[in-house]
């Protein structure tokens, strides 16, 4: 136990106290009689501020609520036993008794984590928490500490500190596969725990695990939302969360992954991992699998055709085989970005079956999804003579009609090949000697044939056409007056949702499935729209310092990210803020989209944005020059001020239950204050 930290006189037994509110006020007042804190209040809302993390309620009926403040004189701990049990929304969902409140000053930070660290680990140990419960007076409480206290670290350093190992990879591969590790890392410190987490993302396996770590391991904890190869934790004790949830209540799902992982087997039953709210849970992570897969290609594709359409635009030339010099050159590299578009899609399609079945899956997936995107290829010859109402109203040939299925033939056929493999895999009684080739030939072979037969003479026809109605719909919404306004802030809105989740990504892939259809106008309002969450709460941070003092490097964290961007940096704000964060986070994102859809703002990179992808002039406006470049940024710019403007009202709002005239006015003078501050110190 830390030195002078707790004393009899910091001890309170049998209290009589009905909510977690009361609590934190009764104790918030002892620490300022006992010279504790400086300001009573602000204890409390560092209290509040901490559950709003995440609850620190723990099992059993204890709680370790805790604050780190600039009003602290002096690091502390003050136990309360209460005289009846609280709501508290404890890890095993029981009530509240037994609460040890840790008070550490703000600067302390490796005291903080090492007190923190030996209450958690001390509440692992039975003998302990009995000790606590058994305790009749002040003196029992101190010598539960005093005695027991070499026992539990040494029971923590041996066979007592849980071991465990994990993956963190998520659909991008960027920001929330690194911000999952960190925030499991950080977690398990504050457990006592012995943590060691692997990263999957864009720049492939970090921080490896090896064979002895894994040996080692009590449990493989894998905070994921795409599928992972785990056949090298055989017979391991495994736990998955996604990314999200293990951002959230890191500290919780640790706790949850003892008492709630299975032991996994390399069975061929067990190779797809599934999840609780497994058939809507498990489908989302395999498209996301191969959506990830599908980026590099659309980013390589999108840019380069962006850039060579721009440059050939500005110098009014058009791009032919034949043509010549330069021109020749700009001709070969649109060529090149055409083979990143022609693949994109089977692509992604590819390794969605293979998130499901593995890679038996991949080759009937991609031909497949190949076949769904040409359909003039597949039915030429063969509905020339069925005539459907066109456009104009005219009759006109059904092959005309038809258009590629995109980003929903890579779903079609990713989901049903990858099912149907998986169905093969672990229900056909396959003799040995057929085994060996059934990935090599049986399956590429056979089942490709056989889906293409089926798509090709049933359903792949009215599909299509479905398709070529709906893209048409969509045209002539973007084509109308306010169409593109509309578009704009509908996919603006549902960007600003969740903040990389599952409906932000129904706006970006959306877009993206547009691409070939409108050039990128849907593609342009998403693009702009993903940067105003993360931007708008980072620039925040450096513009009302003393509001949000604590966020300073979430807020450069926030800021760089949302260049690139990275919508999810945003999540750490919205965890902290919750309404007062999500709310600007949606209707500035819609601000933002409908602007850009104003301004025709075309989107050539598919499912990215942020202020990056002008630098790279990955966006135009509707006839290709660079000037779409500016209205893209007046887009976002306006988008982020009000997201400013908003977000610190809605603080305000939060904190105080209420904004006057006069706390309306402070907040626009707060950063004047602070600067005046600043020159006031340096003179």
């Amino acid at each position: 136990m830390e030195k002078n930290i707790f004393s009899k006189n910091q001890i309170f037994l049998d209290i009589k106290l009905n909510t977690q509110k009361e609590v934190f006020e009764f104790i918030s007042a002892k620490a300022f009689e006992l010279g504790i804190v400086s300001n009573q209040e602000a204890l409390v809302t560092g209290f509040k501020n901490r559950e709003t993390e995440g609850t620190t309620g723990f099992e059993d009926g204890f709680a370790i609520p805790h604050a780190r403040i600039k009003e602290i004189n002096k690091s502390a701990c003050i136990f309360v036993k209460l005289e009846k049990e609280i709501e508290w929304d404890s890890l095993d969902g029981k009530p509240i008794k037994y609460i040890f409140a840790l008070i550490v000053l703000e600067n302390e930070n490796d005291k903080y984590l090492s007190i923190l660290s030996e209450f958690s680990t001390k509440l692992l140990n039975e003998e302990f928490k009995l000790g606590i419960k058994n305790s009749k007076s002040k003196t029992d409480i101190l010598d539960t500490f005093e005695l027991k206290s070499q026992k539990v670290k040494n029971e923590n350093l041996t066979k007592n500190k849980i071991r465990v190992v994990g993956i963190s990879a998520c659909p991008t591969g960027v920001a929330h596969t690194y911000m999952a590790r960190e925030a499991l890392l950080k977690a398990g410190q504050n457990l006592g725990w012995d943590i060691k987490m692997e990263t999957q993302g864009q720049k492939g396996q970090e921080f490896k695990l090896t064979e002895e770590d894994i040996k080692q391991a009590d449990i493989v904890f894998l905070a994921v939302d795409i599928s992972v190869d785990k056949s090298r934790f055989n017979g391991k004790k495994i736990y998955h969360v996604s990314t999200k949830k293990a951002l959230r209540n890191a500290e919780q799902e640790l706790q949850n992954s003892i008492k709630e992982g299975f032991i996994f087997t390399n069975d061929s039953k067990n190779k797809t991992f599934d999840v609780k709210n497994k058939n809507k849970q498990s489908i989302v992570q395999h498209l996301m699998a191969g959506i990830s897969y599908m980026i590099p290609f659309i980013v390589f594709a999108g840019l380069t055709s962006a850039i060579v359409a721009g440059i050939a635009n500005a110098a009014k030339v058009t791009l032919t085989a034949d043509s010549t010099g330069w021109i020749k050159f700009m001709w070969h590299l649109n060529e090149f970005s055409n083979i990143g578009f022609s693949v994109m899609m089977a692509i992604a399609g590819a390794y969605i079956a293979n998130s499901i079945a593995g890679r038996a899956a991949i080759a009937p997936a991609f031909i497949l999804t190949m076949i769904g995107n040409n359909p003039g290829l597949v039915w030429q010859g063969y509905f020339q003579n069925i005539l459907v109402e066109g456009q104009n109203g005219s009759m006109v040939s059904i092959n005309s009609v038809m258009q590629p299925l995109n980003i929903f033939g890579a779903i079609i056929f990713g989901l049903s090949v990858g099912y149907t493999v998986q169905w093969i895999n672990t229900k056909w009684k396959i003799h040995q000697y057929i085994q060996p080739i059934m990935p090599i030939i049986i399956i590429p072979v056979f089942l490709t044939l056989f889906f293409a037969i089926i798509w090709m003479f049933t359903f792949g026809p009215l599909i299509g056409i479905a398709i070529g109605y709906l893209y048409t719909g969509i045209l002539s919404l973007e084509n109308a007056g306010v169409g593109m306004i509309l578009v704009g802030l509908v996919l603006g809105l549902l960007s600003g949702v969740d903040m990389g989740g599952p409906i932000n990504k129904i706006a970006s892939f959306g877009a993206t499935a547009m691409i070939p259809v409108d050039g990128g106008l849907a593609m342009g309002c998403a693009a702009a729209a993903f940067a105003v969450a993360p931007l708008g709460a980072g620039i925040s941070t450096m513009l009302f310092r003393t509001t949000f003092k604590e966020d300073k490097e979430l807020g450069i964290n926030a800021t760089v990210l949302g260049v690139m961007g990275v919508s999810e940096s945003a999540i750490p704000f919205a965890i902290k803020y919750k309404w007062a964060a999500i709310i600007p986070n949606i209707i500035c994102s819609g601000i933002a989209g409908m602007i850009a859809g104003a301004f025709m703002v075309q989107g050539h990179v598919g499912a990215w944005g942020g202020p990056i992808i002008a630098i790279f002039a990955g966006v135009t406006d509707k006839s290709g020059n660079f000037i779409g470049i500016l209205w893209y940024l007046i887009a976002i710019s306006i988008g982020v001020i009000c997201h400013i403007i908003l977000f610190r009202i809605l603080v305000e709002i939060q904190s105080k239950g209420k904004i006057s005239k006069d706390s309306f006015k402070s907040i626009f003078k707060e950063n004047k204050k602070l600067n005046t501050n600043k020159k006031n110190s340096k003179a």
